[in-house]
């Protein structure tokens, strides 16, 4: 998952005022949710300390029967 540690980073830089991502290699593309979940991880870790604690996900599903992700 050093991958997914990675692009949480380029996220983050981008949330801390840092350039746009203009493209992603494709090693840090997430492939599955479990991917996807690891690097709103390491977004996070680096973003609480700066902005404070989480109070809330948004959450969607594409339709009314599938599973939700945050």
């Amino acid at each position: 998952m050093a991958a997914m540690n990675e692009f949480g980073e380029r996220l983050a830089a981008v949330w801390e005022g840092g350039p746009p991502i203009g493209s992603l290699p494709p090693k840090l593309i997430p492939r599955t949710a479990e991917e996807a979940y690891a690097a709103q991880t390491a977004l996070v870790a680096r973003l609480v300390p700066r902005f404070g604690p989480i109070v809330g996900w948004k959450v969607g599903a594409p339709s009314p029967t599938a599973e939700p992700a945050a």
